[in-house]
């Protein structure tokens, strides 16, 4: 997946790429350094937000929810 792809991926899910770290448990500047400079986001990432735009949008707005209280 090409940055430019994750990128339209979290705005559809309604998250910032802050949030999507905090929900896989990266620092939060990796997708803005590392991703952005190679222009290519892990498998693990795409993976992550293809299952989430699978869910239902109430049980995808309750994980992400429950993982964002998690991490603070």
């Amino acid at each position: 997946m090409e940055y430019i792809e994750y990128k339209k991926a979290i705005k559809s899910l309604n998250l910032s790429s802050l949030n999507f770290s905090k929900i896989v448990g990266i620092s939060e500047s990796t997708p803005s350094s590392a991703w952005k400079r190679k222009n290519e986001v892990p498998q693990m990432a795409e993976v992550v937000l293809e299952l989430l735009e699978e869910l239902p949008v109430e049980k995808r707005l309750l994980f992400i929810h429950s993982k964002l209280k998690e991490v603070q």
